[in-house]
């Protein structure tokens, strides 16, 4: 069974090994107290000092210390994700895992603090609280937007965090959410799929109706899939990128002094 040895000592190695084989001795001359007479007379021609409980009390304390430790540091590298990749590829394939308190902990901290990264793994409940207070539209193409009252056009920029323009034609209003965007108003950057291109493609005759694609709207105006934009983000967990817009590298969470 492995158990983590954690270095009491500052920027000391850290080690993985197998404590229970190293207790196993005190187990067995301890058991010899808890078996009934019959089945502990093999046991008792070994003599059990106090000594050696006391070394059994120690490393049973010293296990569930290290245990501690171990599930803490677990749980502020990500949990459960990243306890199985630690667990299908070891402890070097994992370049973002972090033990407090050592030298090179220390030194990698001040390294991403001076390059504005935050200094803790960004976890799956972070993301997903960003991703909830991003918007979410409906694709329509140029036809349909002409097509709606001027009304809605300045709800939509609203929702894009723009100001409508000074003007009095409605085709403005739609130029402005079709420039808002650049390239992602009219394709999927991520899938390298066009919005309009589903429903074109079911050929002549087909008369099923396609459901409209939903978008994500990011802060900095780029839209996507939603389920491409949320994978892309969600992945980042699994890696050592910060999650980020895929074409501006706009990031995803918000610093706390905004």
């Amino acid at each position: 069974m492995p158990i983590f040895f954690f270095s009491s000592v500052q920027g000391g190695p850290w080690s993985v090994g197998s404590l229970i084989l190293t207790l196993l001795p005190y187990l067995i001359q301890f058991s010899r107290f808890l078996l009934p007479e019959s089945l502990g007379m093999g046991l008792k021609k070994y003599p059990f000092s106090v000594i050696d409980a006391l070394f059994l009390v120690l490393g049973l304390v010293s296990c569930a210390v290290g245990i501690t430790h171990a599930v803490e540091w677990i749980r502020r590298n990500g949990g459960w994700r990243f306890l199985l990749q630690l667990l299908l590829h070891g402890y070097h394939a994992v370049p973002d895992a972090r033990f407090g308190g050592g030298a090179g902990f220390q030194e990698a901290a001040g390294r991403a603090g001076r390059h504005g990264h935050p200094q803790s793994r960004v976890t799956l409940e972070q993301i997903t609280e960003a991703l909830m207070e991003l918007p979410t539209e409906l694709y329509m193409t140029p036809e349909q937007l002409a097509a709606l009252p001027v009304h809605d056009l300045k709800e939509l920029i609203h929702g894009r965090g723009l100001e409508p323009v000074n003007c009095l034609e409605k085709q403005e209003l739609v130029n402005q959410l079709l420039e808002h965007g650049g390239s992602s108003a009219h394709s999927c950057s991520i899938c390298c799929e066009e919005y309009a291109a589903a429903p074109a493609a079911r050929g002549p005759g087909k008369n099923v109706e396609e459901p409209q694609q939903v978008l994500r709207v990011l802060r900095c105006g780029h839209r996507f899939h939603v389920e491409c934009v949320d994978r892309w983000f969600m992945s980042s967990v699994d890696y050592s990128r910060q999650p980020a817009c895929p074409l501006c590298n706009a990031p995803l969470l918000q610093s706390k002094g905004k």
